[in-house]
C-alpha cells in the first residue's frame, strides 16, 4: 500500500463544480479561480486539486509541490520515474521530452487507462 507525505498546499477559489475532480491537474485563471488545465483557465499545470468543492465560490486546496496524489491517463505504460505532463481532461500522461510541460514525475506505475497514482510535483517545467 502506497503511502503519501503531505504536500505542500495553496488555494484558491472554486470556478465551478469540481466534486468529480479531486487529484486532477487545475489551473488557475486570470481571476485567480481553479478550473481543469485548459485554455479557458490559463491553459497552464498550476498543481493538483487536493480537495473536491461541490459548489462554485467554495474553496479549492491545491497541491503544488512535493509527494502526492494524481489522476492519470495512459495509452502507454507510465512507468516509475517517468516524467508527466497534463491533458486537456485534467489527468497526467507520460510527456514527450522537448515538446511537453512537466511538472512532476510518477512514484507509482499505471500499465494503461486510468486510475489514481503518486507523483513527486516539481512544479511546471515549460520546455520552449
Amino acid at each position: 500500500m502506497a503511502t503519501y507525505s503531505n504536500p505542500e498546499l495553496i488555494s484558491a477559489t472554486a470556478a465551478c463544480d469540481m466534486s468529480s475532480y479531486q487529484y486532477h491537474c487545475i489551473s488557475i485563471d486570470t481571476d485567480g479561480k481553479v478550473g481543469l488545465v485548459s485554455a479557458s483557465y490559463g491553459g497552464k499545470w498550476n498543481g493538483i486539486l487536493w480537495n473536491d468543492p461541490d459548489t462554485a465560490g467554495l474553496e479549492a486546496t491545491i497541491a503544488v509541490r512535493g509527494d502526492a496524489k494524481v489522476a492519470a491517463s495512459a495509452t502507454s505504460a507510465i512507468t516509475i520515474g517517468a516524467m508527466l505532463a497534463a491533458n486537456t481532461t485534467g489527468k497526467a500522461y507520460p510527456a514527450t521530452a522537448g515538446t511537453d510541460e512537466t511538472f512532476g514525475f510518477a512514484l507509482e506505475a499505471l500499465a494503461s487507462g486510468s486510475g489514481i497514482i503518486r507523483v513527486y510535483i516539481m512544479g511546471l517545467n515549460d520546455p520552449s
